[in-house]
């Protein structure tokens, strides 16, 4: 075990190896990127932090930069109202930010499904002949969502 220093209040430093798997980084060069520079709604910007600590949390954990995000968590958690985030998603998908793997939405084993989200490196060519707009798929509503 190591030692903690102290902090005011009683608290102490937590080093980065104690922080956990939960961390994730905006790397310098997605900030100086066309499609971050292009993102204009707050809850945009909100769903890509999270995104980014969730994307780092997923790779640690499983190696794969993929994870679910619902509505209510966005509602709940993190005060993003749920049309607000449905923009933000389409945003941050336009821009080559994030993929929708699978669709959410179906009630499966006493719950509802979230879509899974994928990192995407779309965003590295945004702004230029080379970038490859990919379509937003609205999800359709089946009999037991109606």
């Amino acid at each position: 075990m190591s030692r903690k220093r102290q902090l005011p209040h009683g608290r102490s430093k937590i080093t980065a190896n104690e922080q956990g798997k939960g961390f994730g980084q905006i790397s310098r060069v997605m900030i100086e990127s066309e499609s971050y520079r292009a993102i204009k709604t707050v809850s945009a910007a909100k769903a890509l932090a999270v995104f980014i600590v969730k994307f780092g949390h997923a790779e640690a954990t499983t190696g794969r930069p993929e994870c679910g995000f619902s509505y209510t968590e966005a509602q709940k958690l993190h005060g993003i109202p749920r049309k607000s985030f449905s923009r933000g998603l389409q945003e941050l998908h336009s821009l080559g930010l994030i993929d929708a793997i699978t669709k959410g939405g179906e009630w499966k084993r006493n719950q509802w499904t979230s879509t899974i989200y994928r990192k995407s490196e779309r965003w590295r060519k945004y702004g230029t002949p080379d970038y490859v707009a990919v379509p937003w798929v609205k999800s359709e509503p089946t009999a037991t969502t109606v």
